[in-house]
């Protein structure tokens, strides 16, 4: 099978746009995960008599890691997009100019004929 530049440029991107999206699942995955086993916890010690609730701090510094996560997240996110892209840009433009090229070829050899 014979595959071009822009086509392996092309499946290149696609290849780094699906690693993206699993990636962000594994993040935002991780997230929720934490957060479900900081519920469970507090669930737990109340469920064998330990009525006391998470203090305020604990509560603040629970949000604010599971906001980082989350930032981070976004932050790979919106990386790999424009890196991906400015690829297909790349992609696009080569050929783009390499129609271009083909095309003058054409012409003038038409013009010569």
């Amino acid at each position: 099978m014979h595959t071009t530049k822009g086509t392996e440029m092309t499946t290149t991107t696609q290849d780094q746009l699906t690693d993206l999206t699993q990636r962000g699942q594994q993040v935002f995955t991780k997230a929720f995960e934490a957060w479900t086993e900081t519920v469970q916890d507090y669930a737990t010690n109340f469920g064998n008599g330990h009525y006391g609730l998470p203090t305020a701090d604990h509560l603040v510094n629970d949000v604010f890691d599971l906001a980082e996560e989350v930032l981070r997240a976004q932050r790979e996110v919106a990386t790999s997009l424009l890196n991906a892209g400015s690829k297909v840009s790349e992609a696009t433009k080569k050929v783009t100019d390499d129609v271009k090229a083909a095309g003058e070829k054409v012409s003038r050899r038409t013009a010569t004929t």
